[in-house]
Formats: C-alpha cells, sequence, structure tokens
C-alpha cells in the first residue's frame, strides 16, 4: 500500500527543501548571495530544515507566490544536468555568463582530452632516442673536454658504454634463445593437453624473470670498479649488496644514472620489443627525465622531481612494444 501511495502521489515531486536549495542556488548564481530574494531563499531553506520535525508547512499561496516568481529561473550551464543529453546548437538556458560557467566548460574539456582514445600522457616524438636521455649522456663527454684528467673521465665513459652495450646484446641473445627454445617446446606439445599447454607458459614466464633479474645484478655491478681511470669515481663504494635505488649514495646514484642512460642508448639501437633498459632501469631512466625537464628553461621552473612509472611514456616507446607477461 505504501508503495502504491508513493508512486501515485509523491512520484516526480521534488522535496520542498530540496526545491528551495535549488531556487536559492539558481538566484544567487545569477543575482548574487546579498541579494534580498537570495536571502529570503536561503532563510527558507534554514526553517524547512526541521520544518517536518516541528510539524511546520509552507503555506499554499507562499509556495505558489514563490513558485511563480522562481519556477521560472534559467538554469546556468554548470549547473544543468541535462546538458550532455541536448544538441550543441541548443538555445536553452542562458548560456555561459560566468567563472562557473567557463570553469564547467574547460573541466568538460580537459576530462574529454584524457578520455579520448587519442590522449598520451607525453607527445610522443618522431626522433628514435629521446632527446632528454641523451642530452644527459653527451653532457658528459662535454664536461670531460673541460676537465684537467678529462682523457680519464672519457675513458670511463667508453669503459660504461662498452659495457652496456655488451650487457644489451647478451640480454637479447638470451631472450632469443628463450623464445626459440619456447617455440621448439610447442611444436612437441602441439598435440599435448591445455593443461600442459599452460605449464609451458608458466614455466617461460619463470624462465623470463630469472634472466631480469641476472641482468639487474650485471647491470648494477658493471663495469667493475678498479678498471674506473679518473679520480670521479675513486671514492666508489662496493655496489655488491647494491639493490635499491634509495640506499645509494650520491657518487653511486650518478654512476647508476651513466649507465642507464648508456643503456637505453644501446637498447634504442636493437629491436624495441628487446630493450632490456625498460626492464632493469626504468626507474633510473625516469629520474634522468624529470632531472633534465626541470633544468630545461623553456618549462616552467619548479618542474618534476620524479616521475611515475605508470604516467610516463617520454622515452619514445609505443604501448604496443610492451607486453603484460601473463602470471
Amino acid at each position: 500500500m505504501q508503495e502504491v501511495i508513493l508512486d501515485n502521489y509523491f512520484k516526480g515531486l521534488e522535496p520542498v527543501l530540496g526545491l528551495y536549495d535549488r531556487w536559492h542556488k539558481l538566484h544567487s548564481s545569477r543575482f548574487g548571495i546579498s541579494d534580498k530574494q537570495s536571502i529570503y531563499l536561503a532563510q527558507m531553506c534554514a526553517q524547512l530544515v526541521d520544518s517536518t520535525k516541528q510539524g511546520l508547512t509552507i503555506k499554499p499561496s507562499v509556495r505558489h507566490s514563490d513558485n511563480e516568481l522562481f519556477g521560472k529561473l534559467p538554469v546556468p550551464y554548470w549547473m544543468d544536468k541535462d546538458r550532455l543529453k541536448m544538441k550543441p546548437d541548443s538555445g536553452d538556458n542562458f548560456g555561459v555568463t560566468n567563472i562557473m560557467d567557463l570553469l564547467c566548460i574547460t573541466i568538460e574539456k580537459e576530462t574529454n582530452e584524457v578520455n579520448s582514445k587519442e590522449f598520451s600522457v607525453a607527445k610522443m616524438s618522431q626522433d628514435l632516442v629521446d632527446t632528454h636521455i641523451n642530452e644527459f649522456w653527451t653532457n658528459e663527454f662535454i664536461r670531460a673536454q673541460h676537465m684537467k684528467e678529462g682523457s680519464a673521465y672519457k675513458e670511463d665513459l667508453n669503459l660504461i658504454a662498452n659495457s652496456m652495450s655488451e650487457l644489451v646484446q647478451l640480454y637479447n641473445k638470451k631472450c632469443a634463445n628463450i623464445y626459440q627454445d619456447n617455440q621448439d617446446r610447442k611444436e612437441i606439445e602441439l598435440s599435448s593437453s591445455k593443461s600442459a599447454l599452460t605449464t609451458n607458459s608458466s614455466r617461460l614466464n619463470d624462465e623470463f624473470k630469472g634472466v631480469d633479474y641476472e641482468f639487474l645484478n650485471k647491470f648494477l655491478n658493471s663495469p667493475p670498479i678498479e678498471d674506473y681511470k679518473s679520480s670521479i669515481f675513486k671514492f666508489l663504494k662496493d655496489r655488491t649488496s647494491t639493490t635499491f635505488e634509495n640506499s645509494l649514495d650520491p657518487l653511486g646514484m650518478f654512476e647508476l644514472q651513466l649507465k642507464a642512460a648508456s643503456l637505453y642508448l644501446s637498447s634504442v639501437e636493437k629491436k624495441l620489443d628487446g630493450q632490456v633498459c625498460w626492464v632493469i632501469a626504468f626507474r633510473t631512466l625516469c629520474n634522468i627525465k624529470s632531472q633534465m625537464v626541470d633544468g630545461d628553461q623553456s618549462l616552467v621552473i619548479g618542474g618534476p622531481r620524479a616521475i611515475i612509472d605508470e604516467v610516463w611514456q617520454s622515452l619514445r616507446i609505443d604501448k604496443k612494444w610492451l607486453k603484460r607477461k601473463k602470471m
């Protein structure tokens, strides 16, 4: 019975408090909160909050006069919930007239852009090599030309470059062998059950994880510290126990950035889907990127101090090259 009464007598009716609150918003947004009618509507809203408990009701004559006075108030763009259903050329409402309308339109444009399929956090450069990473690496060679022992430091940079280039080649070769072995196993197990294929996929993932961990250690511990010639790395601490960037001293972090930049430059010369830098040096490359962006005078002063993995795509790589491994 209660549902029947609600459906027949109250369905579609806006609560009195909600109605006056809406009138107050509409009127004050157009005429200001200090307007006499805006103050009147605000007082009515305050009275209606506890009107049910106090047994108070609005006189029909007052309700009727208020409805005649405020019921035809135009709805601002930012308050119109049905604007998305309307055609763009619709002339309803009084359109864009205040800062709230402009703010609403700006937010809508930004939201639509972010939600579009074409949206990218960073503009994709046509250059194969990221300019900031390349600049970080080349700046060190320029710095070596103005140092007293620049030749020794240049030898260290070349040592890092050769070490990282060799690491990339070994990583890609090992991954290629794993792929080939997996294809051979698939041919043998072609007539096997589905469970056997699932086991094969799990085994493949385990092998790749093992390779990633192996080359992460090689990356952190290459080249040998004793092979450095310049005094810059003279006080470099032993890195055999280093596994995280946060535990590095400034000199160790600087060496790690040099190796990451060199690793990236060596990687981009190979196939995009075989870039080891994305696997073991992505965070360090993000730090280099943020450091170079922050120092770019053409950008806003006080730029990013860090760029998280989920939003940074400025290393000139497309999502299609990133294949998520099945767990």
